[in-house]
């Protein structure tokens, strides 16, 4: 390739590189910050409870100040910890909730991450059986 021909091509693709970054400054879309990827596994046991395991991992590259996990309906114990702080990104957390027998589902936990940008998940251990 000719050094002629490599200039033009260079300056064909800075070219569409700039526009390609002046249109995402333009749309005002920045990044979201870090978030939380959240999963369960359910385990009966013996004597009606059901014992979960909250796998929670956090992403977004940057660092959250505090992970907490904490029943938000009756009958859903959390283990401790329950909280973690701070969490690197990346990291997977594991916390350990059963789920009391003879209460009524739905039983919902609350994850709640505090951050540069705070967020609360809440997320149905079980449901209600028709």
């Amino acid at each position: 390739m000719s050094e002629t021909r490599f200039r033009r091509t260079f300056a064909a693709v800075t070219a569409v590189a700039g526009v390609g970054a002046a249109a995402f400054v333009a749309a005002g879309v920045v990044p979201l910050g870090p978030s939380l990827h959240i999963r369960t596994v359910e385990n009966p046991m013996a004597g009606g409870r059901t014992f979960h395991e909250v796998f929670v991992e956090v992403r977004g590259g940057e660092t959250v100040d505090r992970v907490t996990v904490e029943g938000a309906s009756e009958g859903v114990v959390v283990l401790d910890p329950r909280t973690f702080a701070p969490v690197p990104p990346e990291r997977g957390l594991r916390f350990r909730v059963f789920t009391e027998p003879g209460t009524k589902p739905p039983h919902v936990l609350r994850v709640v991450q505090e951050a540069r940008i705070d967020c609360t998940y809440e997320i149905k251990l079980t449901e209600e059986r028709r």
